[in-house]
């Protein structure tokens, strides 16, 4: 398990399953307004999924652990929202902002005046409700020491590079790794044909590979990437081996196993032109689909924004909903992704939940460096966690459903 967690990292950037709309899971009723809460960081595919594509009204509250990954998400929706670019470099330089280790001078330059924007809109936004952003996204849980960390956390991305974050990131393969580190691409060839093949089979081998060696997962042909995307970046709590004392370490506390190409890359369901085969060759990659998906998701976003029903709610920490009685039992279904999957237990969770409300956990199916017996092992942990917790599961006939449904 240790192995496994060094793997997926404790601050997730994406998701590690195919992005979802909240309001099409199998149990919530579309027809009628739902309350959604989405634990921890690494959520982005499932909040645009369900802002561009929610049929039905929802409050979507995000639960952050740290105000960096709160920052990456709203830069991240940001972009997304930004229509002044064309959707095709639009989506270049979205992916290559959620996804890639370093960043050509140009986007470096269009993150740092998003930033500048996004900081001024947290500013004024009690001032200025209406503003299109805010249209989506209501800050009005934070506190004002929150939105003040928010911005300085903003701040931190814009302020010129002063870490190599490359070294960061090769800190955590050696540890992952340890005296496997020098034949590491091996073991990556392995995981990829032995795992994530069979369950992935349009992510190009090489993309993956280059991925897993060097961060770079969407790279436009011809540019230099130079620059840190400090997006990726976060502060974790450590202790000082001299004094013991506790200090935050600015370090890639993220995946470096399964890939961003799982959250928009596997799946096109109404493009199966991406997915046509030749000899034994897919056409496309998971780059192209992950392209589309993204454009889909923007020409939703503009042309359902101005109407949109969902609203996205950030909050530091879940105590903030189970400390406030207006939040008891009010919620239709809690999101737990992978690295939450062991709060299955936590009583909270029940407290926030509607009677018949579902728990919705992310499922091991995609994680690269599992074989299948494995996964479906660490599944049927889930499942006996949330058996212990006295929730019933809700089995599913669809094979492309990679969450483990609970109800109370």
């Amino acid at each position: 398990m240790t192995d496994f967690i060094s793997g997926i990292g404790t601050a997730p950037s994406w998701g590690l399953s195919p992005a979802r709309c909240f309001t099409s899971l199998p149990g919530i009723d579309p027809t009628i307004p739902c309350k959604i809460v989405a634990l921890g960081a690494g959520n982005i595919g499932h909040i645009l999924y369900t802002s561009a594509t929610s049929k039905s009204t929802a409050e979507l509250f995000v639960a952050y652990d740290d105000t960096e990954s709160l920052a990456r998400d709203l830069l991240l929706l940001s972009i997304a929202m930004d229509t002044d670019i064309a959707e095709t470099e639009r989506s270049e330089l979205f992916l290559e902002c959620f996804a890639n280790l370093m960043l050509r001078e140009k986007t470096d330059a269009y993150l740092g005046q998003q930033t500048q924007k996004l900081i001024q809109n947290i500013s004024n936004c009690i001032e200025n409700p209406g503003d299109r952003f805010f249209s989506l996204v209501d800050l009005n849980n934070l506190k004002f020491k929150e939105l003040d960390d928010l911005k300085s956390s903003l701040k931190s991305i814009n302020d010129p590079p002063k870490c190599d974050i490359e070294n960061l990131r090769d800190h955590r393969l050696r540890s992952y790794y340890a005296e496997r580190y020098d034949v590491r691409q091996n073991l990556v060839d392995w995981d990829f044909v032995m795992n994530l093949k069979k369950k992935a089979m349009i992510v190009n081998k090489l993309h993956f590979t280059q991925w897993r060696m060097t961060g770079q997962a969407f790279e436009v042909r011809d540019s230099k990437y130079t620059i840190p995307n400090k997006t990726l970046l976060t502060y974790r709590n450590a202790k000082q081996k001299s004094n013991g004392k506790s200090v935050r370490v600015l370090g890639y506390w993220g995946d470096i196993i399964v890939s961003p190409y799982i959250s928009f890359g596997v799946e096109a369901p109404n493009a199966p032109e991406l997915f046509q085969v030749q000899g034994d060759r897919y056409q496309h990659s998971a780059v192209d689909v992950s392209k589309h998906n993204i454009q889909e998701v923007f020409k939703y976003m503009r042309s359902e924004l101005p109407h949109s029903t969902v609203k996205i709610v950030p909050i530091m920490g879940l105590d903030r909903l189970t400390s406030k009685s207006k939040f008891r039992n009010a919620f239709d279904l809690v999101y737990m992704p992978i690295q939450s999957s062991k709060d299955m237990a936590d009583p909270v969770l029940k407290l926030l939940l509607k009677p018949g409300g579902r728990v919705a956990v992310e499922s091991f199916d995609f994680i690269a460096s599992m074989p299948e017996k494995q996964r479906s092992l660490y599944n049927n942990k889930i499942k006996q966690l949330a058996i212990a917790a006295k929730f019933e599961e809700c089995p599913t006939d669809n094979s492309t459903e990679h969450q483990l449904y609970f109800t109370i």
